[in-house]
């Protein structure tokens, strides 16, 4: 459910704020929480392609490595490449959630194991 993403993103921010005892900004906020229900836009993928795309690629540690990279490259231009990290951490946060999950989560996508 996109709103226990959302919940799982926000519970990592407010941790980050108690450990560094700081409060993150709202850009952050919204980076955080974009990223939290980010892999999740497969279902366009699959409503589009009509075919199965769910839990595949998006949530794969090579979709979280490749959009850091990739984010922070391209973000950088603009001197706002530590806003890859917050959308990368709320990335991490929908792994994890959806790993606990009954279904799982083909984390080393394209190898085909849950």
């Amino acid at each position: 459910l996109p709103f226990m993403h959302l919940i799982g993103g926000w519970i990592l921010g407010k941790f980050f704020e108690i450990i560094n005892f700081t409060s993150l900004n709202n850009l952050e906020w919204v980076l955080l929480l974009t990223g939290s229900i980010l892999p999740d836009f497969d279902f366009g993928i699959d409503w589009f392609l009509k075919k199965r795309t769910h839990r595949t690629f998006t949530h794969s540690l090579f979709f979280l490595i490749f959009s850091f990279f990739f984010l922070f490259f391209l973000l950088g231009k603009i001197n706002l490449s530590e806003a890859a990290i917050f959308i990368s951490l709320g990335i991490l946060t929908h792994l994890f959630l959806d790993m606990i999950s009954k279904n799982g989560v083909m984390l080393f996508w394209p190898y085909k194991g849950w």
